[in-house]
């Protein structure tokens, strides 16, 4: 099956796009309640939802296959004079994982920083071992070897 992989536009979703993708994003983050020991949801709440997908700092790649969100990855400049390229939120729906979707999102963010002139990208994650290992081997660092605070990989 194909899948498409595109940058959203909120102006152009449909209510239950915006619903597909409010869900898809929560189940893909729900697996981190056993890691912080309380119910996780990304969003909360539906206005939460609409306001990060209108902030016009922010940018959405998603992919989607037929009419379900597969994986995705919200990005921004963390400040004007940044070097780096910010992406967090980056999932992948459970039963999708381990095919390569989330390296493909990275592949492209890369070319979206040296797009922008950036020197490399930055993620903020969770302390979570498997995640931590996951981007380390894709050549990610912590930064000043802090290892609980941001990764980040220059190219």
């Amino acid at each position: 099956m194909k899948q498409s992989i595109f940058k959203l536009d909120i102006s152009q979703m449909s209510d239950t796009d915006i619903f597909g993708l409010r869900m898809a994003i929560n189940n893909a983050f729900s697996e981190y309640e056993e890691f912080i020991g309380k119910p996780y949801l990304r969003f909360e709440s539906h206005d939460h939802f609409i306001q990060n997908l209108s902030d016009e700092d922010n940018h959405f790649l998603v992919i989607k296959r037929l009419d379900k969100f597969i994986g995705g990855v919200c990005f921004r400049t963390p400040s004007p004079d940044s070097d780096t390229l910010y992406f967090g939120m980056l999932w992948v729906a459970p039963n999708e994982r381990s095919k390569g979707l989330a390296s493909l999102l990275i592949q492209i963010m890369e070319k979206e920083a040296k797009q922008r002139n950036k020197k490399g990208l930055l993620i903020k994650l969770f302390k979570i071992p498997k995640l931590i290992h996951y981007y380390q081997e894709l050549g990610f660092n912590f930064i000043d070897g802090n290892k609980a605070g941001p990764m980040v990989k220059y190219f």
